[in-house]
């Protein structure tokens, strides 16, 4: 995320007429559709008006980590709202084809004659069974080792619990830190706490890096700055 997307995200989610920030978007670009659809999704769901299925047909197109990510939102919402077990399954693969690609097929050896899997799918189980999901235990794993957090696509992000997160590794903190887009986090300031007594701990004489603050929105940086008073003289800090 670029520090102008941040102050994008920052002016649309504390602005309170949402609809006067659409209006000074410039038609076309990858912000205008982010924001325009975003705003959609939430004001009227799966039901959405035309114009906006229209301008959805078209920012699938642009290919964007942020297009993806408003597919990826369409396509929960339809999970959560779906009652059809049959539709679950399927929109489920389409969330793994398109974002997650996890990889579950087994290859049967010779001498047995019917799979654990193939018993699995005999049965009528939920679409959020984990032996078919089994997108939580690679979380699980994102906790504790640094290969399966690398291995870990950021959409699963939120997925993760920050405070349960601040008790793993420091490396594994570190890659998520860098990597996802704190701003959507509400727990971010409180991890950022936490790594940095990590790292005070290991390294005694540590700050934490300007990149951290350009990543958060005004509110998150008072409320790490009630977390970490010592930030008040950080002259870095006080100046973003």
């Amino acid at each position: 995320m670029t520090e102008n997307d941040i102050g994008q995200l920052e002016n649309y989610i504390l602005n309170p007429k949402k609809e006067e920030f659409l209006k000074k978007l410039i038609s076309g670009t990858d912000s205008y559709y982010y924001f325009t659809l975003l705003h959609a999704l939430n004001t009227y769901g799966l039901n959405l008006p035309k114009e906006y299925e229209e301008a959805m047909n078209n920012y699938r197109l642009f290919s964007t980590p942020r297009s993806r990510g408003i597919q990826a939102r369409y396509d929960l919402i339809q999970l959560e709202k779906s009652k059809d077990e049959n539709a679950k399954v399927n929109i489920i693969k389409k969330v793994n084809t398109d974002f997650f690609h996890l990889d579950f097929s087994h290859q049967k050896p010779q001498h047995v004659t019917k799979s654990t899997l193939e018993i699995v799918q005999e049965k009528k189980s939920s679409i959020l069974d984990d032996k078919i999901l089994k997108i939580e235990p690679y979380i699980e794993k994102a906790y504790s080792y640094i290969n399966d957090m690398q291995n870990l696509s950021p959409l699963a992000f939120p997925r993760l619990d920050l405070k349960r997160l601040a008790k793993s590794p420091e490396n594994v903190i570190s890659y998520f830190l860098n990597n996802a887009r704190l701003a959507e986090f509400q727990d971010a300031p409180f991890l950022l706490k936490e790594y940095q007594i990590l790292r005070i701990k290991s390294y005694k004489q540590y700050e934490l890096d300007s990149f951290f603050f350009r990543q958060l929105v005004k509110e998150q940086m008072l409320e790490l700055k009630k977390l970490c008073p010592n930030l008040e003289r950080n002259k870095v800090f006080i100046g973003e």
